[in-house]
Parts: structure tokens; C-alpha cells; sequence
């Protein structure tokens, strides 16, 4: 009987020391870096896990002050595990702002095209209808390379699918030509704090299981 009874005790001691024993989760880590000015705000964003192994890494920029401060071209980059993005993306986000609410519910096209062309619709992006006066449209970073190698003094353009133009704003493309150095030394410093990262980085809470 005392045998018996002695079995079902040791093992919820066992159990009970073999929980006391796991080991507490670390939190996790993000070491962020970057740069802003001259309307050009670049970030790289690197997280770990409490061990300071990399997750993902994250890029984000955006290049200002067209039309008035209401254009922005803008891009976001993220690679899981150990690898860092490639320099270049492969969608440009536009946001446009200052649009009256019957804009949002037409069918409007967005058109990037050389400066002092007439904007074709067949080249148009589909516009897409955010809130308050805001419009956006995403387009290919080979159709921005291959126009700013031909004509770096371009033009954005809303227009109607017969193509009478509703806004259009130039865009110095010549504007993005250092972006590539400036993500590089991004990801390049967070990489560095990354090496460091309970000194250089900020802890962030894990996530608990369900």
C-alpha cells in the first residue's frame, strides 16, 4: 500500500521539479537605425530573439515634399531570418493627400510618366481610396529605374480612365539616387548594435503562448 501510494507522489515531485527547472524566456530584442533630412527619412529595423539571434530585418524609407509636401514616394522592405533585404524594392508606394471625399469614389487611374508628356492610361496604376483627402498607388521599382534613366524629371499624374488629367506634380527622380547608400548604412549600424545588443538595442516583451 505504502509502495503503491509512494509512486503517484514521487512523480508529481519529479514534475513539479522538472517544471521549476525550465528556463524563463528572454525577451526579444529590436536594434533600430537611420537617418532624416532633406525630406528623406530611411530606417532599418533588426529583431532578435532573446538570444540575440536575428528574426527579420525591416527597411522602411520615404522621399518628400513633392507637390506642396502632399507627395510621398515610399517603400518597405522585410527579409526573415539572418539575410538582410535587397537594396532595392520591388514595389514604390505613392500617397497622395488633399483630395476632396468624391474623388475617393471614382475610378481614377495614377500615371508616372517624363516630364511634359501627355499621361497615357495605358501606363496607369489603379488608384486606391484611403480616408480623409488621401489616395495612393503602388508601382514597380523597374518602371522608376528605367524612367529615371531616361528622363529624371518626371510627373505624376490623377487622371480619369479617358485620360483628362484631375492633379499632376513633378518629381525629380534624381531625388532617389542615394537611397541605396543610405539604406546600406542603415542596415550596416543596426547590424553593429545588433552585435552588442543588450547594450545597443531595445528589449521588447515576447509574445505569450496561448
Amino acid at each position: 500500500m505504502k509502495a503503491s501510494l509512494l509512486a503517484p507522489a514521487l512523480l508529481i515531485l519529479l514534475s513539479g521539479c522538472a517544471t521549476a527547472a525550465l528556463p524563463r524566456a528572454e525577451p526579444g530584442w529590436t536594434c533600430a537605425s537611420g537617418s532624416s533630412g532633406d525630406g528623406i527619412d530611411v530606417r532599418a529595423i533588426r529583431t532578435l530573439d532573446g538570444f540575440g539571434r536575428q528574426r527579420d530585418v525591416g527597411v522602411q524609407w520615404s522621399v518628400g515634399g513633392f507637390d506642396r509636401g502632399r507627395l510621398v514616394l515610399s517603400a518597405i522592405q522585410k527579409s526573415p531570418g539572418a539575410g538582410d533585404p535587397r537594396t532595392a524594392p520591388k514595389e514604390l508606394l505613392i500617397s497622395w493627400s488633399g483630395f476632396a471625399g468624391r474623388t475617393l469614389k471614382q475610378r481614377l487611374l495614377i500615371v508616372l510618366h517624363p516630364a511634359g508628356d501627355v499621361p497615357n492610361p495605358l501606363d496607369g496604376t489603379a488608384m486606391i481610396p484611403y480616408m480623409d483627402g488621401l489616395v495612393g498607388a503602388v508601382i514597380s521599382w523597374q518602371r522608376i529605374k528605367a524612367l529615371a534613366r531616361g528622363s529624371p524629371a518626371a510627373q505624376i499624374s490623377l487622371i480619369e480612365p479617358d485620360g483628362r488629367v484631375l492633379r499632376s506634380a513633378p518629381v525629380d527622380l534624381r531625388r532617389l539616387a542615394g537611397l541605396r547608400q543610405r539604406v546600406r548604412l542603415a542596415l550596416d549600424d543596426s547590424r553593429a548594435k545588433a552585435a552588442t545588443f543588450r547594450k545597443s538595442c531595445e528589449p521588447v516583451a515576447e509574445s505569450s503562448a496561448p
